[in-house]
């Protein structure tokens, strides 16, 4: 599939999968915006895309931030004019023992997974509307696996067995 005319914005673009599906898209045609709270690691992914003949940027952004999300979003539209793909891809693992699992870490969890999913989309809405449209794909659900004598919808029923 050829993204040739298109501009996508990777979160989470600076390693693992974030990664691999900005080089992709730039093999795809696509110029890519690798975003990542290391703009470091988001500058490495956007040079490997150059040195294959891509074209990319390379943005810092926090997606816990609404004013670091607004201002990559702007530096896109700077750059572009546009983005017309945003795969919403950052997200941490965090591992515990359900019982175990700190509420502060669920909280951070949730602020990059959730909070960050709906800045980004909520920036990318608003040009994508703009422009004519566009594709938002959020990548970065949390999922909760319980122990296993626990069964939902009725999860509370039988803790004390």
């Amino acid at each position: 599939m050829s993204l040739e005319t298109k501009v996508a914005l990777v979160t989470g673009g600076g390693s693992g999968i974030g990664r691999a599906c900005a080089i992709r898209l730039a093999e795809d045609g696509a110029k890519v915006v690798v975003s990542d709270i290391n703009l470091e690691a988001a500058t490495m992914v956007t040079r490997e895309i150059q040195e294959k003949g891509g074209v990319a940027i390379g943005v810092a952004m926090d997606v816990t931030s609404e004013s670091s999300v607004l201002s990559a979003f702007d530096t896109v539209q700077k750059q572009w004019g546009r983005v017309d793909i945003l795969l919403s891809n950052a997200g941490i693992q965090v591992v515990y023992p359900f019982e175990e699992f700190p509420f502060e870490e669920w909280q951070k969890m949730l602020r990059i997974h959730a909070d960050g999913a709906f800045l980004s989309a909520r920036s990318a809405y608003g040009i994508m509307k703009e422009k004519g449209g566009g594709q938002i794909s959020l990548w970065g659900v949390p999922i909760v696996i319980l122990p296993h004598h626990i069964k939902p919808p009725i999860a509370l029923q039988n803790m004390e067995s």
